[in-house]
Formats: structure tokens, sequence, C-alpha cells
């Protein structure tokens, strides 16, 4: 929700933070929270390089000098899911997926030292009235925002 053109509103919704995501029997699993630095050592299931959540996950570990080892890629954060709980690595997911995915088997862990966050809005085109469509599912997402995601 960065850099958007003239021609776009945003209206923002809050910060929605991200979690590690591993099998319960994972060496970090009885840990309350990870770092990136710790995450580092691991091989990742994650969504492709040219995704905003990967960019986003990438540049904040590069702005802390670390490299992450993205061993699989998958286009679906549930075959993210299903990769992790099968062993074939940790993943980097936002909070909401957390909440609407199936986490049977898997720990899932804040990820600390800075937080990995993003800013999460609703955009629309400037100029243009929002059928009642468009405002009964605005009005639904942003009640559902304001019960944050951490």
């Amino acid at each position: 929700m960065d850099e958007l053109p003239d021609t776009i509103a945003m209206v923002p919704l809050g910060r929605e933070v991200f979690h590690a995501v591993m099998p319960r029997q994972h060496r970090l699993a009885p840990s309350q929270r990870v770092t990136l630095k710790q995450i580092a050592r691991e091989p990742l299931v994650s969504l492709p390089n040219d995704s905003r959540t990967r960019r986003t996950i990438d540049a904040a570990a590069s702005k802390q000098g670390i490299k992450l080892q993205h061993a699989v890629t998958v286009t679906q954060l549930a075959t993210t899911m299903s990769l992790v709980r099968a062993g074939l690595g940790l993943a980097i997911v936002p909070a909401g997926a957390v909440a609407v995915f199936n986490t049977d088997g898997l720990r899932t862990l804040p990820i600390t030292g800075p937080t990995l966050s993003r800013n999460l809005g609703l955009i629309t085109l400037k100029g243009r009235e929002p059928t009642p469509a468009a405002i009964g599912i605005s009005t639904l997402i942003r009640s559902i925002w304001s019960t944050s995601w951490d």
C-alpha cells in the first residue's frame, strides 16, 4: 500500500504481522517467538519472488543482512501449509493466513527482532461511487480488521 497512482484511493485498515509456521515437532516449535536470523538457517516453503508477500519478506531479511533459503516455491498458501506439515521446510505467512488455513500439526510463532509486518488497506477508484455490494463488503472487511490479526 505504499505508492498508489493518483486515480486510486486507499482506506487504511491497519498492520498485519507475519508468523513463522513449522511442524509441531520442529526444534524451534517450543519457542515463544522466532527471529529472521533463526529462520534463515532453515529451508523455506515460499511464495514466488514476484509476489508482494515474498517481496515484503525478502526486503525485511535483506534490511537485516540476512539471506533466506527459499527451498520450495509454491503459488498458494494452502499448498504452503501442506508442504510445511509434510516437513519440507518452514514458512513465513501473514497472520490472516494462520487464521483461515488448517494448522493441525503445525506451530505458528510470531517473528520478532524486529516484528515483520505490512500495511493493509482497501483500494478504490477515485471519483467512482461504490455499488451497494462494494459498500457491504467494505463494511464487513473493516469490521473484521477492527480486531487486528496480531
